[in-house]
């Protein structure tokens, strides 16, 4: 028997698209006294992941990951309010490696929820569309939470408007040159590993003619690390 979501359910994924703006941008002023999101970050400390699906427990790390980059964002805005995000190694060393957060009952890094569970565990590559470091090249925050119910269809989604999206992967016919947001060279081996290259797994979502990206010359382009925040 099909369970049914009620109309409450789907509001209760859908809260967080109420702090994004047109872009995408995350309004931190007004979330970080959010009932809903302070009740999720609780839920999620404790949270018991050992009787999930496989489906609901990916799904559960992918939004650890993106709840706790904003609340992240949050203790750093509320030390310095002109923070204008991790511009430097140093600042994203603290903020990535060094800050740690209960998540499930264990204390952990962000770096270490990316690459120790979701990478390492669910080994797909389009986490990488998934997940939010709240910087502005990042694949933007997905208005709602993910679910195991419809979790490869909401990834193949935000793969396919990452990949569609040309301040973030763009093909030039005349130079044969594919411009790529530096998180396909970052994490290369993952595109490799799982999805047989880059350029493979860009021709799987890519909209226009794909004939000539085979033969094309791959350049990145620079990475901008300013915080997603709408002020």
């Amino acid at each position: 028997m099909n369970k049914t979501k009620t109309t409450n359910d789907v509001s209760n994924l859908s809260q967080l698209g109420r702090y994004l703006d047109e872009n995408h941008n995350v309004d931190y002023d007004r979330i970080k006294n959010d009932t809903w999101f302070l009740d999720k970050i609780k839920e999620f400390e404790s949270k018991d992941v050992s009787a999930l699906s496989h489906d609901d427990e990916f799904a559960f790390w992918l939004n650890a990951y993106n709840l706790f980059t904003i609340k992240a964002v949050m203790d750093v805005l509320k030390k310095n309010k002109q923070w204008k995000g991790n511009l430097t190694t140093f600042s994203r060393m603290k903020f990535f490696v060094l800050r740690k957060y209960k998540i499930a009952g264990k204390s952990m890094s962000l770096s270490a929820l990316e690459t120790k569970i979701i990478r390492r565990k669910f080994k797909d590559p389009r986490v990488h569309f998934a997940i939010n470091c709240g910087s502005s090249s990042c694949p933007v925050l997905y208005g709602r939470l993910f679910e195991g119910e419809n979790l490869n269809e909401l990834l193949e989604n935000v793969s396919f408007n990452f990949v569609n999206n040309l301040t973030q992967v763009k093909f030039d016919e005349t130079s044969k040159i594919l411009s790529l947001n530096p998180i396909f060279k970052w994490y290369k081996n993952d595109f490799k590993k799982w999805a047989g290259g880059i350029v493979p797994f860009i021709k799987k979502y890519w909209k226009g003619p794909i004939e000539n990206l085979d033969h094309a010359k791959i350049k990145y382009f620079q990475y901008n690390w300013t915080l997603n925040s709408t002020t």
